[in-house]
């Protein structure tokens, strides 16, 4: 497997449509908001501290997530988009994205959050990578930045 993980930035929307197409098969709408959202130009993952990365193996986008600016916890930053196509599941290519986005997160915030709601699995996820369950609205996970090595 040659996986390449970059930024996704500017984003090309039409490299995403198989990654739609399974996301919307399962019920998700993570990938499909992207694209909605990039077009009317309301998230274009371009402030501060904000990132977009894309999972590429043989050409093919097979995985997203980035992290936008936090609407609910002031100066953090949350988790958005994640999805890898489910035939790339369980090779570490989620993994790779969320490293990869939080490589440069210590330069911006003090707190990352997440909304696990998407699936079963995305709790165990995210607590695998450090973040602690919470309830707040909107809000799922959290970690505490100086807690990333």
């Amino acid at each position: 497997m040659d996986l390449e993980i970059f930024d996704g930035l500017p984003l090309d929307i039409s490299r995403l449509d198989g990654l739609r197409f399974a996301a919307e098969e399962e019920g998700i709408e993570n990938v499909s908001r992207l694209i909605q959202d990039w077009i009317l130009g309301q998230t274009l993952f371009d402030g501060t501290g904000e990132c977009l990365c894309l999972a590429e193996v043989g050409g093919l986008i097979i995985g997203v997530g980035g992290l936008l600016n936090c609407k609910v916890v002031p100066d953090a930053l949350r988790v958005s988009r994640f999805y890898v196509h489910p035939d790339w599941r369980r090779k570490g290519i989620a993994r790779e994205i969320a490293d990869e986005a939080l490589s440069h997160v210590w330069n911006f915030a003090k707190v990352v959050t997440c909304n696990a709601q998407a699936s079963s699995i995305a709790s165990l996820f995210w607590e695998s990578l450090g973040f602690r369950e919470v309830n707040m609205p909107g809000i799922t996970h959290m970690l505490d930045v100086s807690k990333i090595s």
